[in-house]
């Protein structure tokens, strides 16, 4: 599945008001990898990672995971219904 990025990672300077009232900073994407598949170009960048602890990656992966299986079980359970 080939999932699109139109703007850039975005980090705000915290706070309770909304969003877009905070200073937005693009983030300069720190590319670990790159692949070519024919005529792609795929960029590995590991910000979302960068300035974490190993606990705060472990949860990451835990919420992905998470999220990945009610999805997987929501579609099957959708399949069982036809």
């Amino acid at each position: 599945m080939i999932v699109p990025i139109k703007t850039p990672q975005l980090l705000s300077n915290g706070g309770d008001a909304d969003a877009s009232q905070h200073e937005k900073i693009a983030l300069e994407p720190n590319i670990i990898e790159t692949y070519r598949l024919g005529n792609t170009t795929v960029h590995i960048a590991d910000n979302s990672y960068r300035d974490k602890t190993a606990e705060e990656i472990s949860n990451v992966w835990t919420d992905f995971y998470t999220a990945a299986w009610t999805i997987w079980e929501h579609s099957n359970s959708n399949k069982n219904n036809e």
